[in-house]
């Protein structure tokens, strides 16, 4: 996907808009759930988020602050 996502760029083509299967398997805002994604928040924040939301919150938050 990455070398894809390259090749398109390369020729000034659009990454966008993409398939949902795809923004499920790459997208951390759809993948609140996995551990991975709530790792990483924590390491990030400190905080342990308790719920997908909270998660999904916290990657908000993250996001706004970059």
């Amino acid at each position: 996907m990455t070398e894809k996502c390259r090749s398109l760029r390369e020729q000034g083509l659009p990454t966008l808009p993409s398939r949902i299967g795809i923004e499920k398997a790459i997208n951390p805002f759809m993948r609140t759930e996995q551990t991975s994604v709530i790792h990483t928040v924590y390491g990030h924040t400190g905080e342990h988020p308790e719920t997908p939301a909270a998660t999904l919150a916290l990657l908000r938050e993250w996001k706004n602050n970059f």
